[in-house]
């Protein structure tokens, strides 16, 4: 009998899997990524071992901690670069760029780790995908798997490029030229460093210990922020796929009609259309819920997160006017902005199409034979529309929602602040 359950264990790697991270192919590659920065909700990791779920508890907490000492100690730089005679204006402006995305970063921390909606999102894609692929609805399948392979392709797209840039700002000091500064009535050259992180030493006489040191935090730092943007667009994109799911179901309302019929055998035409009709709405709500769910937890932080798009848009740009332009500062300032821009396109973008998708709902529904239904499906099919007109979003607060005319918002915010500094310069 063990035998037979120890091949079965082997035979089965999903489940072995299941061990460590939860059972859903739509989750697996942020709950791996995220699950190793301590990001991912230790209640849905080691489900099956509560000794290592705990320990999970606890390395997530000590990574917190260890990031927050990080970001003060950034933020002690930036007090002791303003207080020196001779204002570094690159360093401190690298310097603001950072510890914003730091501080900002630990704001949503804490908000995904304390905010229960965060986690009833996570457990809904979970059961959610259980349901679907139980089913034996191809063309169901093969959306969700379609959203899941796009998500999927943003994602990897976007932790090369995080990772490219990571490596390029640890390799910067070696292609820039040193810093001459006054310092009691001498004339210093100061080497940069990575980041602007203070340490009790000094950062010249020690500069291999301070800059392995300065690459470490630019490694972690790099990937717990970007655990959390991966993480976000997750829950962003993951409504796209049941959203196209329930277009799909409402364009073809006979055909399911016909399906739910094998299931109900004895029931007349009227009640089945009535029974299909409520899984479409029972479909609809779950999605409005998961939606107000996640404006609960969310909607404060992207304030916060729109506010710092701009600012970092315009602390890079603002660079072009203090420092002398070369070819590997063009190549920083390159690809800063590409990534930027990519994860503004990535929370924007899906933003839009969820917005987009719920408001073209009835389209869906005046594609199908409705006309044909009896008219209390008909009376059904009246009320759902009306709900459709109230289409779903994604808010920044109490200032607007997340679309792509705010993503275009942030770009002219940029633009005005950089004009700005460049009539102040003159």
């Amino acid at each position: 009998m063990n035998s037979k359950v120890n091949q079965a264990e082997k035979l089965d790697p999903v489940d072995k899997r299941s061990k460590v991270f939860p059972s859903s192919d739509f989750l697996r590659l942020y709950a791996i990524f995220t699950g190793q920065m301590g990001i991912f909700p230790w209640q849905l990791m080691f489900e099956r071992n509560k000794t290592y779920q705990n320990l999970y508890n606890l390395y997530s907490k000590l990574i917190l901690s260890y990031y927050m000492y990080v970001t003060v100690s950034m933020w002690l730089a930036l007090v002791f670069l303003c207080l020196e005679d001779t204002l570094r204006i690159p360093e401190i402006t690298k310097n603001i760029t950072v510890s914003v995305i730091c501080t900002v970063t630990i704001i949503r921390l804490f908000v995904m780790k304390l905010h229960p909606a965060f986690l009833r999102n996570i457990t809904f894609i979970i059961d959610a995908e259980q349901y679907i692929l139980s089913s034996n609805d191809a063309e169901v399948h093969r959306i969700y798997k379609n959203c899941k392979i796009i998500s999927n392709r943003h994602t990897i797209f976007f932790i090369v490029l995080s990772y490219l840039m990571a490596l390029f700002i640890s390799l910067r000091p070696f292609f820039t030229d040193a810093y001459e500064i006054n310092y009691k009535n001498e004339s210093l050259q100061i080497t940069s460093l990575p980041l602007s992180i203070w340490v009790p030493l000094n950062e010249q006489e020690h500069f291999l210990s301070v800059y392995f040191w300065n690459v470490l935090n630019n490694l972690v730092m790099t990937s717990i922020v970007l655990s959390i943007d991966i993480i976000t667009f997750l829950l962003l994109i993951y409504p796209v796929g049941q959203l196209q799911i329930l277009h799909h179901i409402l364009s073809k309302f006979e055909n399911y009609k016909n399906r739910m019929k094998l299931n109900y055998p004895g029931l007349d035409d009227d009640t089945i259309g009535a029974i299909t009709l409520k899984a479409c709405i029972d479909l609809h709500r779950n999605i409005i819920a998961y939606v107000d769910d996640l404006n609960a937890c969310m909607n404060i932080f992207m304030v916060v997160d729109f506010a710092q798009s701009s600012l970092l848009l315009t602390s890079v740009f603002a660079q072009l006017l203090w420092v002398e332009p070369s070819i590997t500062f063009y190549g920083f300032v390159f690809m800063y902005v590409t990534y930027l821009n990519q994860r503004l396109f990535m929370n924007y973008y899906y933003s839009n199409e969820v917005w987009l998708l719920s408001e073209n709902l009835n389209l869906s529904v005046w594609k199908s034979n409705w006309y044909e239904q009896s008219h209390y499906v008909k009376f059904m099919i009246y009320f759902f529309i009306m709900r459709t007109r109230k289409s779903l979003k994604f808010k920044i607060g109490p200032f607007g929602f997340m679309n792509l005319s705010t993503y275009i918002a942030i770009l002219k915010a940029s633009y005005s602040y950089i004009a700005l500094l460049h009539s102040t310069q003159k």
